[in-house]
């Protein structure tokens, strides 16, 4: 009964709230659909959001207070160290881009695989596994996919399987560390988590969910890998010079170097005896690789993600206001109501609403929102574990994109460039995609569902 108490509590509040914490509802709904719609472009529909919550946010109550009083008060909803990451890593891989470096390694994997669709599944799917852990899974999936075309047209070879494969295992190495996608960045930044303390939490379910997907993907395209590659096809991609993708080979060996040392900073950061924030990391490192490989300051700026700057600035605002007001208490009462019944119950059906929810939501807002609903829980029940809670939340956050191909920007990246092709046979239809994503995602989920009862009770 108590919990039953606590929730008509919670509702008898909103039917007594005052008009300005009324229209912060109806802002909060209103921008969460229209990001939902794609009426708007998701950035715009946050911003125009973020907007209007701010000038309700400034009306006094009746006791003369103010949701947002000052600058310092609206920084403290945006996370800065959140918007440094993801302006130093795009703006640190996109300047290595121009050296070569990506599609040097990516050319290199490609000839060493041989002429066995099985290797060359796996070297690709291993290859984006790595990058989307350590640079962004969109960004793993934009440079391993254009190459995986070229080399699948050259081996005449369906690129299908290969390409829809790469985006399955981005989102998985999503999950792997805290920089690997931004509902990683969301949740570890709102929780001040370690590089290594993420890595160790989420790396074992990443590597027994890896093998077990790429032997579950081998069985569903089993008729297309069955088929052998011509000798003579393969000898074609022998000959690709992997040198010549080269611009300058001093700018390259920077670029390993400055990639390698950022990579080991983020590592060493916990470590430290004093307090260094990752993204002090990354924008270091992001300033470092342009003066060093000295590109046109506009060019390399341009690389740089400032549409999901702005869209998370838009959408943590909105989120935050809407905290103020307690909404978020109310999207937690059904998880609350799982963990009445049993607390491991309730993290675990938490893990396959999240997923269900960035199926059809981009993930993004799903994971701003539920930090918040994690903050409301861990307050209600003193006696739940935060590490499973955790990988619950970002195994479903992350890993609930591969149910549709509108799920995360690496399946929206991967149906396009199939898409794109000239040959019909290689397209991929939303039902289709579902087919095949949405089967693999439930194995994936339901791996992630025997680990959390792990943690659960190593926890104990």
């Amino acid at each position: 009964m108590n919990i039953l108490r606590k929730k008509i509590s919670k509702f008898g509040e909103i039917k007594m709230v005052s008009v300005p914490e009324l229209l912060i509802i109806l802002i909060f709904a209103l921008t969460l659909l229209l990001i939902i719609s794609e009426r708007v472009h998701k950035t715009l529909a946050a911003m125009m959001g973020a907007g209007f919550a701010l000038l309700i946010a400034i009306i006094p109550d009746s006791y003369g207070e103010v949701l947002i009083p000052d600058v310092e008060h609206l920084l403290e909803l945006l996370e800065v160290d959140l918007l440094l990451v993801i302006i130093g890593i795009t703006l640190m891989v996109g300047v290595a881009r121009t050296t070569g470096i990506f599609d040097y390694i990516a050319i290199v994997v490609l000839k060493k695989s041989g002429d066995n669709q099985y290797k060359l599944l796996f070297a690709l799917c291993v290859l984006t596994l790595i990058f989307s852990a350590l640079l962004d899974a969109y960004m793993a999936i934009l440079l391993i996919g254009s190459i995986t075309i070229v080399g699948c047209e050259a081996l005449n070879i369906n690129p299908k399987p290969f390409i829809l494969g790469e985006a399955i295992f981005a989102d998985l190495g999503g999950t792997m560390t805290r920089i690997a996608s931004p509902p990683n960045l969301i949740i570890g930044g709102h929780f001040d988590i370690g590089f290594v303390e993420f890595f160790i939490l989420t790396a074992p379910f990443v590597f027994i969910t890896g093998i077990l997907t790429y032997i579950f993907w081998v069985f569903l395209f089993r008729k297309d890998f069955s088929k052998k590659i011509s000798r003579r096809n393969y000898e074609e991609i022998l000959l690709i010079d992997e040198k010549l993708v080269v611009n300058n080979q001093r700018d390259f060996n920077i670029a390993i170097i400055v990639l390698i040392l950022t990579v080991f900073c983020f590592a060493i950061a916990s470590f430290l005896p004093f307090k260094i924030e990752l993204g002090y990391i990354a924008i270091a490192g992001g300033f470092v690789m342009l003066g060093l490989i000295g590109e046109s300051v506009d060019q390399a700026l341009e690389k740089v993600e400032w549409s999901l700057v702005f869209f998370m600035i838009g959408l943590l605002t909105v989120v935050g206001v809407a905290e103020k007001i307690g909404i978020l208490e109310i999207l937690a009462a059904p998880i609350e109501f799982f963990c009445e019944i049993n607390l491991l119950g309730g993290i675990i059906a938490l893990q396959w609403i999240n997923a269900l929810a960035s199926a059809v939501l981009d993930n993004i807002p799903v994971a701003s929102v539920m930090t918040n609903v994690m903050d409301t829980l861990l307050e209600d029940y003193p006696a739940l574990h935060f590490n499973p809670l955790l990988v619950s939340v970002v195994i479903g956050t992350n890993l609930g994109g591969n149910i549709t191909p509108i799920g995360s920007a690496s399946t929206v990246q991967a149906v396009s460039s199939l898409n794109r092709l000239d040959n019909p046979q290689f397209r991929v239809t939303f039902l289709e995609f579902v087919k095949y994503g949405g089967i693999t995602s439930f194995l994936q989920l339901l791996i992630g569902t025997f680990y959390i009862i792990g943690l659960w009770l190593l926890s104990i």
